[in-house]
């Protein structure tokens, strides 16, 4: 991509077309000369067409760069390499008719031959791009989802796992059942299961190396994270294949003997019995499910193996645990502006000093109560000062809305929020406002107005907005809530999707354990009023 910000810098387009029109263009391109990767000159090409004025020189003649290798090679092995790669190319067209002939030109291991022939270790001459190095025959045809060819291939003697067979050499290739499973292919999913595939089995890790392209993600992980429903359902079906679970330490500490107690038949209907390795590879498929936004699936895989009813009666004795008290409310912060001035000044033209710009309006305020008001407001205003020998005028305030910006300037004008009135739907944007422009007294009332409003539908959106402004008495309140009606809350989208999604420990929440120290914490002060 670095041609395509080397075309923005040097030519003043004033309309740029979308990246994924670039996208789709260099992805022709690529397709056009049977390649998996786009490369520097398909960007350059795309240009050609995409940006008006530009022109790049056109593609040159050149060999491919599979063939650098042929150099050192004597003419026997040249000729070789020449034939496997015609080979490749005959069954990646997706004809039926050629599959005898690809197999004989494929080489000496025939419909099981990789597409690398140059040792791995070489990096000055790569044959193929290193995503896809040792895949084979079966592999591509999958990849371009051609059914009939995979079938005839598995017929012909082709290993359904690809070339995860060969794991005697450095080998790091997704296998064919991964691919369809990703690309959401039922039909051909359902044919490599019955040819045996394995679905447990991940990218190989010889010497520790993992394939840069998809980390280490198994079958079940690949179609969750894609929302492919109907293509985990039928991964589930395969029978599992029985396989010595290894156990790591605190695994064998935390079942005791359960091990010994569950193999001994005791199997419910309606359960399903899960192998530790498969419990594994769909708690995994659970997680990456819930980072793409498939919650449906998410609630699906944590159903499998245990009855979700457990979860409600535990949200019961929760609820149960944190009483039927009030929670405690948010105390008001009792604080005087440094300066007021009359109403009759706010937005006044005629005797303001200073202007912003907020939404394409103006507004007029007077410097002698802003920085007084907060640091924030008068390092502002420092940087006006500074501005305005340079002939700056306003003071412009983006990502904020003007109806915003005029409240936190009437909190500032009526020294208070008593005379103010505050939609509820504007309530979190300006707890926003004023946690930016460092406003204590009005964050602290708009606080007080999400406890009074808050309800099974926005409790998620303003937990968050409380984490992320710095509002721990509101946080606390809403974890009181979360406690409170932890039952109903489970059948919310939302809440499921802060609780078990990885996002949530991305954006720096924790709120398992915040609602664990919130049931503590009122545990605590039960047990203390109690002994008084």
């Amino acid at each position: 991509m670095a041609t395509y910000w080397s075309a923005l810098c040097n030519w003043p387009f004033m309309l740029l077309p979308p990246l994924m029109e670039w996208m789709r263009v260099a992805i022709t391109y690529a397709e056009h000369r049977r390649s998996l990767t786009v490369d520097s000159d398909d960007i350059r090409q795309t240009a050609r067409l995409l940006l008006p004025g530009l022109d790049c020189e056109p593609r040159q003649l050149k060999p491919e760069c599979c063939f650098s290798s042929f150099r050192r090679l004597d003419a026997k092995a040249a000729t070789e390499k020449f034939q496997q790669d015609l080979g490749f190319r005959m069954l990646n067209c997706g004809r039926t008719d050629l599959i005898n002939q690809a197999i004989d030109a494929l080489g000496a291991d025939g419909v099981n031959t990789m597409d690398d022939q140059v040792p791995s270790t070489s990096p000055r001459y790569p044959s193929v791009h290193p995503d896809s190095r040792h895949w084979t025959a079966l592999t591509f045809a999958v990849l371009h989802g051609h059914i009939s060819v995979v079938q005839l291939l598995l017929d012909a003697g082709a290993h359904v796992e690809g070339s995860a067979v060969n794991s005697g050499e450095d080998n790091y290739a997704e296998t064919p059942l991964q691919l369809a499973s990703a690309a959401g292919n039922y039909e051909l999913v359902s044919l490599l299961l019955s040819r045996g595939a394995d679905p447990l089995l991940s990218m190989l890790e010889v010497n520790g190396m993992s394939s840069s392209l998809h980390e280490d993600m198994n079958c079940f992980s690949h179609s969750a994270a894609h929302g492919h429903r109907n293509v985990l359902r039928k991964l589930l079906t395969q029978p599992q294949q029985l396989k010595g679970d290894v156990l790591s330490l605190e695994e064998i500490l935390a079942e005791g003997v359960e091990s010994d107690t569950s193999s001994q038949g005791s199997s419910n209907e309606g359960q399903v019995k899960l192998c530790k390795t498969r419990m594994k590879a769909l708690q995994e498929a659970m997680y990456y499910s819930a980072e793409h936004g498939y919650v449906d699936i998410t609630m699906e895989l944590r159903g499998l193996g245990k009855n979700d009813s457990i979860n409600q009666q535990l949200a019961s004795i929760f609820t149960h645990c944190y009483g039927s008290s009030p929670i405690p409310s948010i105390p008001e912060i009792r604080k005087t502006l440094p300066a007021r001035l009359d109403p009759h000044f706010l937005n006044n033209k005629e005797m303001s000093d200073v202007t912003f710009l907020v939404e394409g309006k103006l507004f007029y305020a007077h410097k002698v109560l802003l920085v007084t008001a907060s640091n924030r407001f008068k390092t502002l205003m420092t940087n006006k000062t500074e501005h305005d020998s340079h002939g700056s005028k306003t003071v412009e305030i983006s990502d904020m809305k003007y109806n915003i910006f005029k409240m936190l300037m009437q909190y500032l004008y009526y020294g208070g929020t008593e005379s103010m009135e505050i939609p509820t739907t504007d309530i979190l944007e300006l707890l926003s406002a004023a946690s930016l422009f460092q406003l204590d007294g009005l964050q602290r009332h708009c606080e007080i107005l999400c406890a009074q409003t808050i309800s099974m539908e926005n409790s998620v959106s303003i937990y968050k907005y409380a984490k992320i402004h710095n509002a721990p008495e509101l946080a606390a309140f809403c974890e009181g809530f979360f406690l409170k009606h932890m039952s109903s809350l489970l059948e919310q989208d939302s809440f499921r999707q802060l609780i078990y999604s990885r996002n949530s420990k991305v954006q720096g929440l924790d709120p398992l354990r915040d609602l664990q120290t919130a049931l503590a914490g009122r545990l605590h002060s039960v047990y203390v009023t109690s002994r008084v």
